[in-house]
């Protein structure tokens, strides 16, 4: 079976029978995209820190990607460049704002170049963090990441109370 992804038709080539049984999922999975529990789980996971800007997500993953590899400040801030764009474009993206409280509290605590620095870093993690709160209240990730920041400035009852909203949210 030969398919082109969107396409409008699958193209199948017999092959002992074989086109029939191999198209049938094909078939399922369309159906299934206009389900209307499968458009409810995507408009949820949009209102959920999500964005409807594929441009934007795609930013946001090649920062992740970033994040995850870094090495250095350089890098952070390469993520944080991306971040910056992705925002530029969809300015209500939580998750946006969840992936830069992450590296702004990594850069500032891994890679301060003096304490007004690390301050610096922290109160901007903290604001991104408390904004992707403010856009999506139900997301635990940005209650986990105020945990995370807490943690570090060593406010052990903060960080403890921040990561029982997270895990309530999102356990």
């Amino acid at each position: 079976v030969v398919t082109a992804p969107g396409a409008i038709a699958d193209v199948a080539v017999a092959v002992d029978g074989e086109a029939e049984r191999r198209a049938e999922p094909l078939r399922r999975d369309r159906r299934a995209q206009h389900h209307p529990g499968v458009r409810q789980a995507g408009r949820a996971a949009l209102t959920l820190g999500g964005t409807a800007d594929s441009v934007a997500q795609d930013l946001l993953l090649q920062a992740r990607k970033l994040r995850r590899e870094a090495t250095g400040p350089e890098v952070l801030r390469k993520s944080l460049t991306l971040l910056d764009a992705a925002l530029a474009r969809d300015p209500n993206y939580a998750d946006a704002y969840v992936a830069k409280a992450d590296a702004l509290n990594v850069l500032g605590t891994n890679y301060p170049t003096s304490p007004a620095d690390k301050d610096r870093h922290d109160a901007q993690a903290e604001a991104a963090a408390r904004r992707a709160g403010a856009l999506a209240p139900k997301l635990g990730a940005g209650y986990a990441m105020l945990a995370y920041i807490d943690r570090n400035r060593l406010d052990f009852v903060g960080s403890l109370d921040h990561m029982g909203q997270a895990l309530a949210l999102s356990p």
